[in-house]
């Protein structure tokens, strides 16, 4: 009876979005993720000339939560 071979694991799919699809998700400027690319706070990956593509998780780890007063009122009293 033949074996049948296991299915390899992919690791999770990465979801790469333009710079005009990351800007109307982010509420902000091309120009803006254009800046943040060129000082190297977001990485970005070019195929071709013209086509420019943002890792979501990247943009995500860009646009960090600011903490409320609550959560640092916590932490003094903590």
């Amino acid at each position: 009876m033949p074996t049948k071979k296991p299915e390899p694991v992919r690791p999770a799919e990465t979801r790469w979005v333009s710079l005009q699809d990351a800007a109307a998700r982010y509420g902000v400027c091309v120009s803006t993720q254009r800046r943040a690319i060129s000082r190297g706070e977001l990485r970005a990956g070019r195929l071709g000339r013209s086509i420019i593509r943002i890792r979501v998780d990247d943009l995500d780890a860009l646009f960090r939560p600011i903490p409320s007063a609550r959560t640092i009122t916590a932490r003094r009293s903590a």
